[in-house]
């Protein structure tokens, strides 16, 4: 079984010219469940490392506006954006040394608003990522399906259960050769996804690191954001890269980074 932790980094509807953000991204982390328990002991270390080194909380909520602003936790510690970038950084490249990995999903929502289709962001990126998930179980493990329980963070919880429970019966995806469309495999997502709220989830707290460097990837941010999160953070996961999601879509252009889909 595969656990997917998911969290997002923009608002999905808010119009980009009037103080929406620009875009709208889903960052997912996997982890096996045979490795569950050794990841999250990593996970633990970590946050006893940064308490050592920084006197960061080891219950602290560590979210990437957090970092970047220097709120939250942070407010109180003083950190330099040097050392928030590290702590930015160790979380992401924790991932592949634990044996967890990671993709986004992202829109450009300033494309869908010139093009009259902003409503349709939520639904085109969650759709999107049960796509993603749904093939990823098909195809992790040759010979073997592995099934995923979908936890997310907070607040939307309603709606996302009903995406989930539709994306289980009528999923489809377009097929990469030719015209037409592939009927995704059932069974893939157990249950109804589990919403959990951050601050008690060390794996949605990655999600959410993952989710902002990703937009970060592909929309630099101003001099604030990019002193804590340049867009070379997303080359932190290294190994933890799911590179496999955007295969087919990098063979056509080699300019796109590996794990992120990109939808329009």
């Amino acid at each position: 079984m595969l656990f997917a932790y998911v969290d997002e980094s923009g608002d999905p509807f808010g119009d980009p010219s009037n103080r929406g953000s620009p875009s709208y991204t889903l960052g997912v982390v996997l982890v096996h469940s045979s490795q569950w328990a050794d990841a999250f002991d990593g996970l633990i270390e970590l946050r006893r490392e940064l308490r050592q080194n920084f006197g960061v909380p080891a219950r602290a909520e560590i979210k990437a506006s957090y970092l970047i602003r220097n709120e939250g936790t942070f407010a109180q510690l003083r950190l330099s954006s040097k050392q928030r970038r590290y702590i930015y950084r160790r979380h992401l490249s924790i991932l592949s040394q634990v044996g967890a990995r990671a993709f986004a999903v992202f829109v450009d929502k300033r494309s869908l608003a010139a093009k009259g289709r902003l409503l349709e962001t939520r639904d085109l990126v969650w759709s999107t990522l049960f796509q993603r998930l749904s093939l990823t179980h098909d195809r992790d493990i040759p010979g073997r399906k592995s099934p995923i329980l979908l936890v997310h963070d907070e607040g939307e919880d309603l709606t996302i259960r009903k995406l989930a429970r539709r994306a289980r019966r009528f999923l489809t995806a377009g097929s990469a050769y030719g015209t037409g469309s592939l009927r995704l495999s059932r069974g893939w997502l157990l249950d109804d996804p589990v919403s959990r709220q951050s601050h008690h989830s060390l794996f949605v707290q990655c999600a959410d690191l993952v989710a902002y460097s990703a937009t970060k990837r592909l929309i630099q941010g101003g001099s604030r954001q990019t002193r804590v999160c340049p867009p070379q953070m997303w080359q932190a996961l290294d190994t933890a890269c799911h590179a496999a999601v955007n295969g087919l879509a990098r063979g056509n252009d080699s300019t796109r980074p590996a794990g992120i889909v990109i939808r329009n």
